[in-house]
């Protein structure tokens, strides 16, 4: 991982830091890349393997939509 990547994954990081006290709000934007296929973010239908980990939880939540499409 080169210099530039460890810099911009510290300033998420550090952006994300908090000791949880605040009072959650509702709305925002959730954000997030699957690198095995930008069309489907389901992952009994990418074909790789290592989406599976991190995005099972949310499908099982129903929360396998995306911007008002479905994969």
């Amino acid at each position: 991982m080169g210099t530039s990547k460890h810099a911009a994954s510290a300033a998420v990081l550090a952006g994300a830091s908090g000791d949880g006290s605040g009072t959650p709000k509702d709305g925002g934007t959730l954000t997030f890349a699957v690198g095995s296929d930008t069309g489907c973010v389901d992952p009994r239908q990418v074909g790789s393997n290592d989406a599976i980990p991190r995005l099972g939880p949310l499908v099982t939540l129903g929360i396998g939509y995306l911007s008002g499409t479905r994969g």
